[in-house]
């Protein structure tokens, strides 16, 4: 895949479009007006992919935006290997910190990670 040609700027690296994805996303996905299949309240319609064969499905499911698990974007930046790279633990806490803090959190903390919170599906 190509980078953007702004890729290597001060404000356009893909930390920094992650974050204004980040900023926008509540707005583009879930406001109801601008969301796929819109209206207040509406349920999105997705066609998700097969993990398995990466097909894409032809009926739509359909979901409620805001409590989907689907990660389907996620996966597929990961894929690409363009996942952003921290130089070190105090880096990565530092601009986490931030970022939430720019999201609208009053309190940020960072714990030592445990199978037992991740979810198997």
């Amino acid at each position: 895949a190509l980078e953007p040609l702004r890729s290597k700027e001060p404000g356009w690296t893909s930390l920094e479009q992650s974050l204004m994805v980040a900023g926008w996303s509540v707005e583009v996905e879930f406001s109801g007006y601008t969301a796929n299949g819109g209206g207040p309240g509406s349920i999105i319609p997705l066609y998700p992919r097969d993990p398995l064969t990466n097909e894409t499905a032809n009926d739509p499911v359909m979901v409620s935006g805001l409590y989907t698990w689907d990660n389907i974007d996620v996966e597929g930046v990961r894929q690409q290997g363009k996942q952003w790279k921290f130089e070190s633990k105090e880096e990565a806490s530092k601009i986490l910190k931030k970022a939430t803090r720019l999201m609208g959190a009053d309190l940020v903390g960072i714990a030592p990670y445990d199978d037992r919170w991740t979810y198997a599906s």
